[in-house]
């Protein structure tokens, strides 16, 4: 079954999603770094997830995930409700067409690994642009980046691959089209955050595909939980607020995310 069909199933299709950078290893041998996503998807099965992951500043060397990544992957492909993509950084647009698009390439050699891997399944079913520029010389170049995602991955079950761009800041209308599905138009401090008018400056017809992500959050639940009720209830496409600042250390306000979207 695809993904979109058992998201669109889900009442999830529209909803807004949980965004979330997982840049944290997994753990040796066994997932156990990830509990506590495994846990949110489990306790939350109505809310959307979109888990980035980011094992080497993009998919690494390694021809699949490894011993570490396999399993803790097949475990977040079990949940009906989770969507894994891959990141991808494009350095504000100095990278060439040819090394993003043998990152995406490689991306999806992890999508033919359940083949080879005792049938573990490490689909990954879309791409995180980070650092994607603004500059409207570039808007080319991200369509082109974004549609050689969408014609090379191959999600199980046939799911169109989904595509994030993270310029973490307001992103030129150009940037919107039928090839992206969500832009990070925030990303930065929970202090930094608008939280009386976080819609401030975006046309209506971008909020659905806009998204924020707050992160240096930690002791700061309640707010954390009114600005996602906020967000979701203004129709945006994702959010997430990150305890720590760069996503590799503190899960601790997943579920927190989590119970905000229900």
């Amino acid at each position: 079954m695809r993904l979109t069909s058992i998201f669109g199933m889900l009442g999830l299709a529209n909803a807004t999603t949980l965004l979330l950078p997982l840049y944290i290893w997994p753990g040796p041998g066994n997932p156990q770094n990830w509990a506590s996503v495994f846990s949110a998807l489990a306790s939350y099965p109505t809310v959307s997830f979109t888990i980035i992951v980011n094992p080497d500043s993009g998919p690494g060397s390694s021809p699949g995930p490894d011993s570490d990544y396999a399993p803790a992957l097949a475990r977040l492909n079990s949940y009906q409700n989770a969507r894994v993509i891959g990141y991808v950084h494009t350095s504000y647009g100095s990278q060439s067409a040819s090394a993003l698009n043998a990152n995406v390439t490689h991306w999806q050699n992890w999508n033919n690994y359940a083949q080879t891997a005792g049938n573990q399944n490490t689909t990954i079913s879309g791409i995180f642009f980070d650092e994607t520029s603004t500059a409207n010389s570039k808007v080319t170049y991200m369509n082109n980046a974004a549609a050689f995602a969408k014609s090379t991955l191959k999600p199980s079950g046939g799911a169109t691959p989904y595509v994030v761009y993270n310029p973490g800041t307001s992103e030129r209308q150009s940037y919107f089209n039928s090839n992206v599905n969500l832009i990070v138009q925030f990303e930065d401090t929970l202090a930094n955050y608008d939280t009386d008018n976080p819609a401030a400056g975006i046309p209506p017809s971008e909020v659905s595909q806009t998204a924020f992500i707050g992160n240096t959050a930690s002791g700061k639940a309640s707010d954390v939980t009114k600005n996602v009720k906020s967000a979701k209830a203004q129709g945006f496409g994702g959010i997430y607020f990150s305890a720590d600042c760069c996503y590799d250390s503190d899960l601790s306000l997943v579920s927190t995310v989590a119970a905000a979207l229900v």
